[in-house]
Parts: structure tokens; sequence; C-alpha cells
């Protein structure tokens, strides 16, 4: 069976990629939750409905 072996600078330099882009994407998500903690601690304002 002749199959090709990919480099193994090939995997790294791939693994290091999605381990950027995931990166990336924690901080993204992690902001996220901060906004949507911070939203859910701050007074709610009265509407002219409510009064």
């Amino acid at each position: 069976m002749n199959t090709i072996q990919p480099n193994n600078n090939d995997v790294i330099n791939r693994l290091l990629q999605q381990n950027a882009q995931l990166s990336l994407v924690n901080a993204q998500l992690e902001s996220m939750i901060q906004q949507y903690k911070a939203q859910a601690e701050a007074p709610v304002e009265e509407t002219e409905e409510d009064k």
C-alpha cells in the first residue's frame, strides 16, 4: 500500500494554527461571557409602562 505520510512539520504547523484559532475563539467567548455577566448584574431601568 503506497499511502503518502504527512510531513511531521506540516502536522505540527496545522496543529499550531488550529490552536491559535481556538485561542482566539476562546478569548471571544470569554469576552461575551463577561458582557452577559455585566448585563445580568446591571440594574434594570423602568420603562414608562412599568411606572
